[in-house]
């Protein structure tokens, strides 16, 4: 059985998007300057962009992808302009691309949320190594492979090592504090690992097919098929299909499950509770009513002071 979250993606393709006469939000130009009051209260509601102009902002962003200068100040720069205009992931496919061509590009790493402390880029905060051991006891803290069909070169497996960074932070706020990636191995011309990029997709975006599935969700041999580009927010959500079972919510429910919560940041997406779930017979319970079942000590809302996650330890085998 597959879980799809491409459904509310793909029917953007039906929608017919108005052109502009006048661009004045492009790439490149300052977005529109809002209110405090406006602010406070977009930060507040975490509400949805309108799926028309998500994805007229997608087309803005994917005509200057195509003729970007590959050099870390423009990479950056395109990336700004995307995560201000509701493309989060977009933001950080420039921004991956940006830091590989030079790992100490100020602007891009405290995009990134890093900050420089003795020479070195670190992720602010403290890690709780005792919060640490009972996750790890619990089997939470996951050590996986990923596997990518196809032949990559250094440069593809460098960048999706920062996906994998990226997802271990996502998973570790999405939980709060309960589930990381401890360790992954990253493997090329190779089958069989807990993520595997499917042949002929290792460089397809999310909206050319790129997208995730999981199957056997649920159970200790689950797996997630994807794209090489695959969105984070897209494979977290079906590490959860794998990792907890629960399924996708389709009711207007405000959870991560829900598919077309289109430019909300990944760090404001919630699992649903008992309280902000939508129930229809379909999924009568709560994502984290579900999760809960599967792994009683978990909790949720975790009032414990659990840090931040320790960064996962990567290896590369390029072959």
């Amino acid at each position: 059985m597959k879980f799809t979250y491409l459904l509310a993606i793909a029917a953007i393709f039906s929608l017919t998007v108005n052109a502009f006469t006048e661009d004045k939000n492009a790439p490149g130009k300052p977005s529109p300057p809002t209110s405090d009051k406006e602010k406070r209260s977009e930060k507040k509601s975490h509400k949805p962009m309108n799926p028309r102009l998500w994805f007229a902002n997608y087309q803005k962003y994917n005509a200057s992808a195509k003729k970007v200068q590959n050099t870390a100040d423009a990479r950056y720069k395109l990336g700004k302009w995307a995560w201000d205009n509701g493309l989060e992931d977009e933001a950080w496919e420039q921004w991956i691309v940006a830091v590989t061509l030079d790992k100490n590009h100020a602007s891009t790493r405290k995009a990134m949320g890093y900050i420089k402390k003795n020479e070195k880029w670190i992720r602010p905060g403290t890690i709780n190594n005792n919060w640490l051991k009972t996750v790890e006891a619990d089997q939470r803290a996951f050590n996986v492979t990923m596997t990518i069909a196809d032949d990559a070169d250094q440069k593809f497996l460098d960048e999706f090592a920062w996906r994998v960074r990226r997802l271990n932070w996502f998973m570790w706020s999405l939980t709060e504090g309960q589930v990381y990636l401890k360790s992954v191995q990253i493997k090329d011309k190779a089958t069989g690992g807990r993520f595997h990029v499917e042949k002929g997709k290792r460089d397809i975006p999310v909206l050319r097919g790129g997208g995730a599935y999981c199957i056997r969700p649920g159970r200790p041999n689950w797996e997630v098929r994807s794209g090489g580009k695959c969105y984070v927010r897209i494979l977290a959500h079906e590490m959860c299909h794998g990792i907890f079972g629960v399924p996708d919510e389709r009711h207007g429910c405000y959870c991560l499950m829900q598919g077309g919560l289109f430019g909300i940041k990944t760090k404001d997406l919630i699992l649903c509770n008992d309280k902000t779930h939508r129930r229809h017979r379909i999924t009568p319970n709560s994502c984290w009513s579900i999760v809960k079942k599967k792994y009683p000590k978990m909790v949720q809302p975790n009032k414990a002071n659990y840090g931040i996650p320790p960064e996962t330890k990567i290896k590369i085998i390029n072959q």
